[in-house]
């Protein structure tokens, strides 16, 4: 999985930039935060810095894999990462994450019971939920008519160049498992072999594998159906309203993304703080209110918008959580899932 070439990445990362876009040296402590883009409030970080007399360096990445190939090929220095449910357990695995003292994360009492002993952290010694969510599909409602309700809508020959797929193994793969009736975290060679020819057909239909600016090509009218995340989705609906996101009938990917505390971190008191100042719960509330993501945290649900309260697009209702399943370590079919991602994307 380690590649040379990600060398030239950690090089490019090397020069941080402050999110409060200043340069100069810290008075305090410098907390390196490594995270998804677009996943914070606008004073989330700031407010932060404020009252604990810090500074905050933002890194971002676009899917679990280049979070743990990064960390994986020397990227040093960070302090505190947010990955995804089954990517929680291969960075343990990996001996990349520390151990949490929660009794400095008293506002993990906020967490619902549901979000809490999950399979892949069962006493929430490493991992802390952060936020949650489905995996759908979102289309341009005056470029697409007509009942748009399934996934056959990602391999449908009309709207040829106008697709985009999440560029992430275990999304794209994972929901082409969906559409052909198996399990996201299927390691059959039958159903991944079905899933690699179901995929390079699709090939031809697709303008881009994208995790980052998908929402943008929506938004400018050149994608017209993009796989994508629903907080995103649905921040692109507030600048246009002809921006849909559904859950697709097979059902979807769950996913939940958390706070962890990398094993070496030169500031772990400080990154303790920092998880628990995001449970706050008018932090994680405002979290919600701007970007849209459905926050674990259950008392904050008194301080967020009722319109984003009661989505189903952000909350499901059971029906559709029946359906969807969260991706789970695959073990070595990781090797598999990433050749077919390469060989499909050309990467």
């Amino acid at each position: 999985m380690l590649r040379a070439a990600l060398l030239l990445s950690v090089i490019a990362l090397a020069r941080p930039v402050s999110v409060l876009g200043q340069e100069d040296p810290p008075k305090g402590e410098v907390l390196n935060v490594y995270c998804w883009e677009n996943y914070f409030a606008a004073t989330t970080l700031s407010d932060f810095e404020k009252e604990f007399g810090c500074k905050i360096e933002l890194r971002t990445y676009a899917s679990n894999e280049e979070l743990e190939e990064k960390l994986l090929s020397g990227l040093l220095g960070m302090d505190v990462i947010f990955p995804s449910d089954y990517m929680v357990k291969k960075l343990y695995d990996q001996n990349v994450l520390g151990r949490l003292d929660t009794k400095k994360i008293p506002n993990l009492k906020n967490i619902a019971q549901r979000f809490l002993k999950l399979p892949y952290d069962r006493n929430n010694n490493y991992s802390v939920p952060y936020m949650w969510g489905t995996t759908g599909l979102a289309v341009n409602r005056t470029k697409v008519t007509g009942k748009v309700d399934t996934l056959a809508i990602l391999f449908d020959p009309r709207y040829k160049g106008r697709i985009a797929m999440l560029d992430d193994p275990r999304s794209g793969i994972g929901m082409a498992l969906k559409y052909l009736g198996k399990s996201v975290n299927s390691r059959k060679k039958e159903d991944l072999q079905a899933v690699r020819e179901l995929l390079l057909k699709q090939k031809e239909l697709v303008a881009k594998y994208d995790s980052e600016k998908y929402t943008d090509s929506l938004l400018d009218g050149s994608i017209y159906i993009a796989m994508g995340y629903g907080g995103d989705v649905l921040t692109a609906r507030e600048k246009d309203k002809s921006i849909f996101y559904f859950v697709p009938e097979e059902g979807t990917i769950l996913w939940t993304d958390n706070v962890c505390v990398l094993k070496g971190s030169e500031h772990v008191e400080l990154a303790q703080n920092f998880i628990n100042y995001l449970l706050r719960p008018e932090v994680s509330a405002a979290i919600t209110n701007e970007t849209f993501f459905a926050s674990p945290n259950e008392a904050a649900e008194k301080l967020v918008k009722p319109d984003i309260l009661h989505d189903r697009t952000i909350f499901p209702p059971k029906k559709v959580m029946d359906k969807s399943e969260f991706l789970d370590n695959i073990g070595s079919a990781q090797e598999t899932y990433d050749a077919i991602w390469k060989e499909v994307t050309g990467e």
